[in-house]
């Protein structure tokens, strides 16, 4: 790709490939998007250094999850019926396809992968960077 190509945009709305120029946090994530920097990093010639394959589940796929579930808890209990919630929702089909063929491009579906997920406050402007930190609906 050229300096004067345009990005074009990813049309997925659920999967995020990694591509040269990492994408906003907003879409990915804080660990999405620094996982995407630290891959762009190896693109240079003299890089000693790999990142394994990977896709990320976009924040989009978040936001519809918990689109569908009550307003944001106001106490431990709620919290945590909100926290089962999400983990018993179903991934939308759209969804389910989109990370299939998004592993399919990378020669990952069937093979056996790393998952990471955190939680919804870990990834906002001023959050702490500590894997103590948490929020109540997470999932």
């Amino acid at each position: 790709m050229s300096a004067a190509s345009p990005i074009v945009p990813d049309p997925r709305r659920w999967v995020h490939v990694p591509r040269a120029v990492p994408a906003p946090p907003d879409r990915v994530g804080g660990k999405g998007h620094h996982l995407e920097r630290l891959a762009a990093l190896t693109y240079a010639a003299e890089s000693r250094f790999s990142v394994p394959r990977f896709v990320v589940l976009t924040t989009a796929a978040f936001d519809d999850l918990v689109s569908r579930l009550p307003p944001w808890p106001d106490d431990e209990e709620q919290a945590r019926a909100c926290a089962d919630a999400i983990r018993a929702a179903p991934l939308p089909a759209a969804a389910i396809a989109e990370l299939a063929g998004a592993l399919e491009a990378l020669g990952l579906f069937g093979t056996r992968v790393a998952v990471r997920s955190s939680a919804a406050a870990e990834d906002g402007v001023g959050a702490p960077r500590s894997p103590a930190s948490s929020t109540p609906c997470s999932a």
